[in-house]
């Protein structure tokens, strides 16, 4: 945090003119409109904007090297400690983001994932619970979080977050638990499709993330195609021990 503290004005100024240009922006329109009239319109309101000198790629070296990590955080704001166990994993355009995508929602997606029965409901060691796989055109990260309930400690919440990240890991998903999230990506991919803003969004994604827009329409497959062999795989792969990194965060005022 000591960049930001320390950060002026003029830094973020200067930031903001680097990179919020027009050289630097992709512009998406959806809707029911001409499209002459339309650029003309984008002339208009945006044809000014001066350009900015060209922005250097940023570098895409993973966060922490190889070897498990551990580091204890006190928030001064915290109530309640919280344990985020994270792992590397590769770019999005990698065969393995669809089963890392599954496996977190089986984790750590809903009421009924493994997670909240588990922690939330289970043992009531926490108050809530759930996991995130985040792919992007760099390396990317696999997520477990909990935030623990009252009385219960950070240690306790992290060895019992941890197992059941092993659990996944060591033992194959049901074909009910692959189902279930075929289904939320079915259902995630119709959504896309409902209003003009969520159309643009994936025409964003899809332009950055992806080699061809095209993708859009036949990347459903990828993830409904997932078995829970792939699911296993991906996992022993990147959720290890020694591709992780544990942040524990702990009311500085002490443990609650």
């Amino acid at each position: 945090m000591a960049d930001l503290d320390s950060a002026k004005v003029e830094d973020m100024q200067a930031f903001f003119t680097q990179h919020y240009a027009p050289n630097n922006a992709t512009l998406t329109l959806v809707g029911d409109f001409v499209s002459a009239e339309a650029k003309r319109w984008i002339a208009q309101y945006f044809g000014d904007i001066p350009r900015a000198s060209p922005v250097p790629t940023p570098s895409c070296a993973p966060g922490f090297g190889a070897g498990a990590r551990r580091h204890e955080w006190r928030d001064p704001l915290a109530t309640l400690p919280a344990v985020i166990i994270a792992y590397r994993t590769p770019p999005h355009d990698d065969p393995d983001t669809p089963a890392l995508a599954l496996l977190a929602t089986i984790l750590g997606g809903g009421e009924s994932s493994r997670l909240n029965l588990s922690l939330v409901r289970g043992t009531q060691s926490a108050l809530s619970a759930f996991a995130q796989s985040a792919s992007r055109r760099g390396p990317g990260l696999f997520a477990a979080l909990a935030v623990a309930n009252q009385g219960v400690t950070p240690d306790t919440l992290e060895a019992q977050l941890a197992a059941e990240v092993a659990r996944v890991r060591d033992s194959l998903v049901t074909e009910g638990e692959i189902e279930k999230a075929r289904n939320e990506f079915r259902a995630g991919n119709i959504f896309g499709l409902q209003t003009t803003m969520a159309v643009a969004e994936r025409l964003q994604h899809y332009a950055h993330d992806h080699a061809s827009i095209d993708d859009m329409y036949t990347d459903l497959d990828r993830y409904i195609a997932v078995t829970a062999a792939d699911i296993q795989r991906a996992a022993r792969k990147y959720l290890v021990t020694e591709n992780s990194m544990a942040i524990v965060v702990v009311p500085k005022a002490g443990l609650q």
